[in-house]
């Protein structure tokens, strides 16, 4: 067998992943309902030492530690969020790809129901999300609807002395504020898998404080030029509940007959 020719190896390869253009890609943009609390230490000494050792590389370390920085005002207790050149606050790629992880643990627990049957069918989701599932860009900036503030709210835990109780402070964006980044998926029959994971973030969303409602958005897939192609912002419900306002309930169109033999009229 005569040996092919590297180059024509290489175009070839080349002009096929162009014609394939590599994945799916789904544009989207959440609104987040509620305040969104940052998770990041303002003490640059603890974050390169405990949380920035974890980072897979040095470049990648040394970025996350300068990223960090508010002012001074703020207290190094206080956890906030990381900024970019110009001091704006934005989330890192792998927080959106933390929030799908825990979206589909929380759908695969829902046996039979129709708004997680695209996640239940997923093999091994974490190497689909940690190799397959690709968020751009690297920063992903908020564009806030107000001024940002400072929650704070005790911890309580259960230890072997008896119950303990601390202070827990955190930056705050606020609710209304949106993000857009792009997720690029190695295979197109996910998206709706994806879809399912964006439409639990009105129920559960992104960092500190889930629990309490923190962090919960509701989302918009859009197309190239930024028109709304669908999503639940519209058509959420809960989100209107959980907000505290008031659905209106259904008008039955006609009363309904009463069952039986009609009464006798008295003569």
């Amino acid at each position: 067998m005569a040996k092919k020719d590297l180059k024509a190896l290489v175009t070839a390869f080349d002009n096929s992943i162009q014609e394939e253009d590599e994945g799916y890609d789904v544009r989207v943009r959440l609104t987040f309902i509620a305040d969104v609390l940052g998770t990041a230490s303002n003490d640059k000494e603890v974050y390169s030492s405990y949380i920035a050792s974890n980072a897979p590389d040095a470049p990648s370390k040394e970025e996350e530690i300068a990223a960090i920085g508010v002012d001074e005002s703020i207290e190094k207790g206080t956890t906030v969020f990381p900024r970019d050149k110009d001091g704006n606050p934005f989330l890192w790629d792998y927080q959106v790809r933390g929030f799908f992880k825990a979206a589909c643990q929380s759908l695969n627990r829902c046996e039979g129901q129709a708004f997680a049957k695209a996640t239940k069918s997923l093999k091994a989701y974490r190497k689909v999300l940690d190799q397959c599932v690709i968020v751009a860009p690297r920063k992903i900036p908020f564009n806030l609807s107000g001024e940002m503030d400072i929650c704070q709210r005790p911890l309580r835990a259960e230890t072997m002395q008896g119950p303990r109780v601390a202070l827990a402070s955190s930056e705050t964006v606020p609710a209304g504020s949106t993000v857009e980044f792009t997720v690029r998926l190695l295979n197109e029959t996910w998206v709706t898998a994806l879809m399912e994971w964006l439409n639990y973030g009105q129920y559960c969303g992104f960092l500190q404080w889930r629990s309490s409602g923190a962090g919960s958005f509701v989302y918009e897939i859009l197309d190239e030029d930024g028109t709304v192609l669908g999503g639940n912002k519209e058509t959420s419900k809960w989100a209107r509940m959980w907000k505290g306002e008031t659905l209106e309930a259904p008008i039955d169109p006609e009363p309904k007959k009463k069952r039986g033999r009609p009464s006798k009229k008295a003569s």
